[in-house]
């Protein structure tokens, strides 16, 4: 087929152009209707997540021996996600940011006469005891299920890495049953991962960025980071970097900056902190539920997936995203549609089925053979 100059050239630019999309990371929006394994295992893993808000109170900033009355608040948003019974995980730097961002801060409140140079700088403020806590959800399940919404969750600060550059904070719910995701400490460069994370989002949805891991022992070599391949954004502070079998391989700590690549706690650091405060990092029976019954509603076993939702949803008093799940699920095998696709239940119908033929067919055999054509 021969391509005039002016069309050649046409398909020439629009190809270059979906190549170039391609090779964009576009965030995901989390949606049940996900085919790819490592969406799949985010959207498993997104009842443990979530989106945290605060404030900090700064009351002054002394540099020079001179102390600057302030009296103005910061705001607080990032991520977070279970690692064990009452416990969720963070970045510190949520609670504890460096004199640099405050700085920052404050002048984009139009706060006037603050110093240039953070090293010499002390920062007065109230210390962070409270957040506010809200479980992730998913855009589909929110319109689709407009009056279930998430449930405020409060937490408080219960211990800090021993090491402040750790940049990690366990926090306390009250919530023993509450979801949380399994920690894996092997670290493997190109291990593909999906951060689950607020950065940009403007609700309790979030929006779910893929890359994978690039250098497992980072920042001068030290084992506790890794830099990924992530395009994570601000907001994205606490997320979970989780792999396709939805266990978590860390936190993320820093967008890219001029200076450095996405960095990451590394799993085996926010072990740590949980052994330091006394805690066992496991998936509760809400997070193996869930991915039970999510397993079946992808199958197309509706009905299923429809019972075992129904049986998490006391476990899940504060998570829309559970309730949605299942009212969808049992609308759509009230609908009838649990063979319409692959599922177990469809591939026993249709086992039964050929059985069933082939056995017609045996039958009419010995009949013929007992009673010959004349």
């Amino acid at each position: 087929m021969h391509v005039t100059a002016p069309a050649g050239a046409l398909l020439w630019i629009l190809a270059s152009a979906a190549i170039a999309a391609s090779a964009v990371a576009v965030p995901i929006t989390p949606r049940d209707t996900a085919t790819d394994a490592l969406e799949r295992a985010a959207f498993v893993a997104l009842p443990a997540v979530y989106d945290v808000d605060g404030k900090i109170r700064i009351e002054a900033v002394v540099a020079g021996g001179k102390r600057i009355a302030v009296d103005r608040s910061i705001e607080i948003h990032g991520t977070a996600y279970g690692v064990a019974p009452n416990r969720v995980v963070t970045a510190l730097h949520l609670v504890a940011p460096p004199t640099a961002r405050v700085l920052d801060e404050l002048t984009a409140l139009d706060v006037q006469g603050l110093p240039r140079d953070p090293a010499t700088t002390r920062i007065i403020a109230t210390a962070v005891t409270q957040l506010t806590l809200t479980r992730a959800q998913a855009e589909a399940s929110a319109v689709a299920c407009a009056g279930v919404v998430p449930t405020p969750i409060m937490a408080t600060v219960v211990r800090t890495a021993t090491n402040p550059q750790d940049d990690l904070v366990l926090l306390k719910i009250n919530a023993p049953d509450a979801p949380t995701l399994l920690l894996d400490d092997g670290q493997t460069a190109d291990t593909p991962i999906a951060v689950i994370g607020f950065g940009g989002q403007q609700s309790a949805i979030p929006a779910i960025r893929t890359g994978a891991v690039k250098q497992s022992a980072a920042i001068a070599t030290n084992d506790a980071f890794a830099t990924i391949t992530v395009d994570v954004v601000r907001g994205d502070s606490g997320a979970p970097a989780v792999d396709d079998h939805g266990h978590s391989r860390g936190v993320v700590l820093r967008r890219e900056t001029e200076q450095t690549e996405p960095v990451m706690a590394q799993a085996k650091s926010v072990r740590k902190l949980l052994e330091a405060d006394g805690a066992t990092n496991g998936e509760t029976i809400a997070t193996t539920g869930f991915r039970a019954a999510m397993a079946a509603f992808w199958s197309r076993d509706y009905v299923v997936a429809a019972d075992r939702l129904a049986a998490l949803v006391p476990t899940y008093a504060d998570a829309a995203l559970v309730r949605c799940e299942q009212q969808q699920a049992a609308a759509l095998a009230t609908a009838g549609y649990a063979i319409s696709g692959p599922s177990t239940t469809r591939s026993a119908i249709l086992a039964l089925g050929a059985m069933a033929t082939l056995v017609a067919a045996l039958l009419g055999i010995l009949r013929v053979r007992r009673h010959p054509l004349d």
